[in-house]
């Protein structure tokens, strides 16, 4: 039971209360600027961004952690639908099944991703840091890579499985070449940019979090250098005020 909740909880085990609020509250809200408010700069939709905070989320918290970004940025994209409905809006509407699924499952690809290469780091009998480091940097860029490809299956995949030969908004028919197209146009371009930025991302957000737990710590073991030292000085008072009472007392038995 221990080893599940372990596994589950991932890299949140290590970190405090407040950041893990603070971090899933700054993905959170990209997702839903970028979902909601949809942006492009010329060809280039930043439609992928959110793709990006749901792998920070899983590679860097852990596989709960993942899943519940992925489920959020499910939650977002099917309320969207309403919003701002696409062509394929109905069809996820119907079949929410389509926009929840692709989305939780890029949260669990990626743990078992980074558990296969953590599986693998323990075969490496080196302590050299730049090659841990890059082997790390790798680590991100496969999980990153299997997370944006397990949503692109996952939501073309089921698209074409329950909707196959559908006519869309604009009468696009929805078939094998119709997929391809956007594999190639799309999906490429989301495996590129997921598999470049989100490994920098990463180690930058681990790197942040690991030096505010050792300010923390390091602040803590000084308040309690410094209560140990009000201790000792304290009791050294009170000997000093007993040694004198004493003192006093064998003096009045004296007289």
């Amino acid at each position: 039971m221990n080893k599940l909740k372990s596994e589950l909880l991932g890299s949140c085990r290590f970190y405090t209360r407040t950041q893990i609020i603070s971090i899933n509250a700054l993905l959170c809200a990209i997702i839903l600027l970028f979902v909601l408010v949809p942006i492009s700069i010329g060809p280039f939709s930043l439609a992928v961004i959110p793709i990006i905070a749901v792998l920070i989320s899983a590679e860097t918290m852990g596989l709960l952690n993942g899943i519940l970004t992925g489920l959020f940025f499910g939650f977002v994209s099917f309320i969207n639908q309403f919003i701002h409905p696409g062509i394929f809006a109905q069809m996820l509407i119907e079949n929410p099944l389509v926009t929840f699924f692709p989305r939780i499952m890029i949260g669990v690809i990626v743990y078992l991703v980074i558990k296969v290469f953590d599986l693998i780091k323990t075969k490496i009998k080196t302590n050299n840091k730049a090659i841990l480091t890059t082997y790390d940097v790798i680590k991100y860029v496969f999980a990153s890579i299997f997370g944006v490809a397990t949503n692109t299956a996952g939501f073309l995949g089921f698209l074409y499985l329950f909707y196959h030969g559908a006519t869309l908004k604009g009468g696009a028919i929805l078939d094998g070449p119709f997929i391809w197209a956007i594999v190639l146009s799309n999906s490429l371009i989301e495996l590129g940019v997921c598999g470049a930025l989100t490994p920098a991302l990463v180690m930058a957000v681990k790197k942040t979090l690991e030096l505010s737990m050792r300010k923390k710590t390091k602040k803590q073991t000084t308040v309690i250098a410094n209560t140990s030292d009000n201790n000792t000085t304290t009791s050294e008072l009170q000997n000093n005020i007993n040694n004198e009472q004493i003192d006093d007392n064998i003096k009045d038995n004296k007289d």
